[in-house]
C-alpha cells in the first residue's frame, strides 16, 4: 500500500470538502424550487379563491333579486286574478 503523504492526505480531504459542498448546494438548490412550487401553488390558491368569493356574492346577489322579482310577479298575478 503506498504511503499518503500529507499533500496527498491535504488535497483527498478538499476533494471530500467540496464534493459535500456541491452535495449540499443541490440540496438546498431542490429545497428551495420546491419551496418556489408550493409558493407558485398558493398564489394560485389565493387567486382561486378571490374569484370564487366575487362569484359567489354575484350569485347572492342574483338569488335575492330573482326572489324579490318572483314576489313581484306573484303579487301582480294575484291582484291580476281577483
Amino acid at each position: 500500500m503506498p504511503v499518503q503523504t500529507r499533500r496527498m492526505i491535504c488535497l483527498n480531504q478538499h476533494k471530500q470538502d467540496e464534493d459535500a459542498a456541491i452535495t449540499m448546494l443541490n440540496i438546498h438548490k431542490t429545497s428551495v424550487d420546491k419551496k418556489k412550487q408550493e409558493l407558485e401553488k398558493l398564489k394560485l390558491i389565493k387567486r382561486y379563491t378571490k374569484e370564487y368569493n366575487i362569484m359567489k356574492h354575484l350569485y347572492d346577489i342574483s338569488i335575492r333579486e330573482m326572489n324579490s322579482l318572483e314576489m313581484k310577479i306573484s303579487e301582480l298575478l294575484s291582484s291580476v286574478d281577483k
